[in-house]
């Protein structure tokens, strides 16, 4: 009985020190493992400090990706690393990869260096904004902020009418002279318009901390985003730089109103460039429709839309074209074709309204009013009001 008592004991001793020698191998092993990324993570941030140090315009994006890599692991390495930038555009650019780590309370730190430095210039404070856009997906629409201001729309469309020029013709020194100053301008307001936007960022990035939310999106989401704008950006052939150039300065005169100009750079470019065919039919039929010679509009609008048959923009164009004839059936059809292919596009449901009600068809332009209703835009209600008001004076006039 002593014999097996023993026995016992000296087995559930030496299952312990067994176990005891297993953890302490496995905590050795964690150890290692930790000790060697640790070891990783200070090679690439020396890598970094390298590049600090030599002056370089940009950092290795390889070294910083393999250093976000390590997720939070990386962070305080990272942190590190800005505090020891004096670069401002650098340590923007580091303030990106901090942000990647999807770490919340860096937002904080963010927004807070975005509006504490005074020295933050207008481009990286833009710069800034559009990675809160994408980190986020909370878009304060700056151009649409930017736009809305009167003088940066008058002073906007100045210096684009002397940049038109230019393209076609020498400018004099009087006018290369306000050119810079309405540029300068328009810096001025640009950097207004993304200071009041910083603003509202860093209040609603207040918000959704305080309310324990994370306002940063998933990984997945930014990567899909992305992906959707890279597929857009490839869609259609690469167009020729020559055919490209000549397209600009038809533009140019276009916007100046040289038509016949704009009509011959056009159509030499679509002889160069047949591939981006679309593009300079639906150019050319602006040009004649801009001449008033409707059927040459039609026919080129039409030729576009051959070339891109489930475009909306064409239908649009041509039944805009058929409206001007006074042709209401055949405006109602086109734009019922632009509905059919951009059922979310407020415009042509506000289109196929009005010409519906210029027709007295008023049971069928109500009809486009509640389906204005349904759409999820900001700018709905404004097309939605002014439909509305357009079929009530036409109704008046019956």
């Amino acid at each position: 009985m002593q014999t097996r008592t023993l026995l016992s004991v000296f087995s559930v001793v030496t299952a312990g020190i067994l176990l005891t020698f297993q953890s302490g191998c496995g905590q050795r092993r964690d150890a290692e493992i930790l000790d060697d990324r640790d070891k990783e993570i200070k090679e690439l941030v020396a890598r970094v400090k390298v590049t600090m140090r030599s002056g370089s315009i940009s950092y290795d994006d390889n070294v910083l990706e393999a250093l976000v890599g390590h997720g939070q692991r990386s962070l305080p390495y990272l942190r590190s690393l800005i505090e020891g930038e004096s670069d401002l555009s650098r340590r923007m650019y580091l303030f990106h990869y901090v942000v990647r780590v999807e770490d919340v309370k860096t937002l904080r730190i963010f927004m807070d260096y975005l509006m504490g430095d005074q020295n933050t210039g207008k481009g990286d404070m833009r710069q800034v904004i559009d990675w809160l856009t994408h980190f986020t997906g909370k878009d304060f629409e700056f151009d649409k902020l930017e736009m809305a201001d009167t003088r940066f729309a008058a002073l906007n469309d100045e210096l684009w009418r002397l940049k038109d020029r230019a393209l076609v013709s020498e400018l004099d020194e009087d006018d290369s002279r306000r050119m810079k100053q309405l540029e300068a301008q328009l810096l001025k307001i640009t950097s207004e318009v993304t200071h009041q936007i910083a603003l509202k960022y860093r209040s609603w990035l207040e918000r959704e901390l305080e309310e324990g939310r994370n306002p940063i999106r998933s990984k997945e989401e930014r990567e899909a985003e992305r992906e959707a704008e890279r597929k857009a950006i490839e869609v259609g052939p690469a167009m020729n730089r020559e055919a490209f150039a000549l397209f600009r300065k038809g533009a140019a005169y276009f916007r100046l109103g040289d038509l016949d100009n704009a009509l011959d750079c056009y159509k030499k470019s679509l002889v160069i460039d047949p591939e981006s065919e679309y593009l300079y039919c639906v150019s050319i039929g602006g040009v004649y429709e801009k001449k008033r010679q409707w059927e040459e509009a039609i026919n080129w609008y039409e030729r576009a839309l051959a070339a891109e048959p489930e475009d909306a923009g064409a239908c649009w164009d041509i039944g805009n074209v058929y409206t001007k004839k006074g042709e209401w059936d055949k405006g109602i059809r086109y734009f019922k074709m632009a509905c059919d292919r951009a059922p979310k596009d407020q415009r042509y449901r506000y289109f196929l309204g009005w010409a519906l009600a210029r027709k007295g068809e008023y049971r069928q332009a109500m009809e486009q009013c509640e389906k204005l209703k349904v759409l999820d835009d900001p700018e709905t209600s404004e097309y939605l009001e002014s439909l509305q008001d357009a079929i009530r004076k036409l109704e008046g006039r019956q």
